[in-house]
């Protein structure tokens, strides 16, 4: 069994109000094998707070502000880039999700690019994801660079960070 609490509801509920709309994996979460299974496919070992996590209820969890608050921008909108981040996600494991957040697609997509790690964690609308490389670290992949950069977070505080900077975005945006 994993040693480590999984803190998602938590983290989630630290931010949340009426604002927002939320999916998740539900009973449909992965087992640890098949979490464990996943990353030796693509060489990569997940810690075990991102075990945690992916096995919880609230894995593969996608949160956006609610369409009515914040309306999705037509296209060819011009707007300072914020305002077009108006949800995150951690990739899902389950056979229901939409293809944009699974997991196995995102990892196949990075391997056939020539890099090895498994994407875990986006902002929507933002090109940059959250990695798990092979060494077990979460980094951040810079889409216009082509690179990595470490992120000097746990799982649990990157999670936490990017619902503050979300809820911090939607309060700026209804201000407005």
């Amino acid at each position: 069994m994993v040693n480590v609490t999984d803190k998602t509801r938590e983290l989630i509920l630290d931010i949340w109000d009426d604002d927002y709309y939320i999916v998740a994996a539900g009973d449909q979460a992965p087992t640890k094998n098949e979490v464990i299974n996943l990353g030796e496919k693509y060489g990569v070992n997940f810690p075990e707070d991102y075990i945690s996590h992916a096995m919880g209820d609230l894995g593969g969890f996608f949160i956006e502000v609610k369409e009515e608050l914040w309306p999705y921008a037509e296209e060819l909108s011009v707007a300072p880039f914020w305002e077009f981040l108006r949800g995150v996600y951690s990739y899902a494991y389950s056979e229901d999700a939409p293809e944009w957040m699974k997991i196995s697609i995102a990892a196949e997509q990075f391997k056939d690019q020539g890099h090895k790690v498994i994407p875990v964690f986006k902002v929507w609308a933002d090109a940059n994801v959250y990695c798990y490389n092979e060494e077990g670290r979460l980094v951040k992949y810079l889409h216009e660079e082509n690179t990595f950069e470490r992120v000097d977070k746990t799982w649990f505080e990157l999670i936490e960070h990017e619902l503050n900077e979300l809820a911090e975005r939607k309060n700026r945006k209804l201000k407005k």
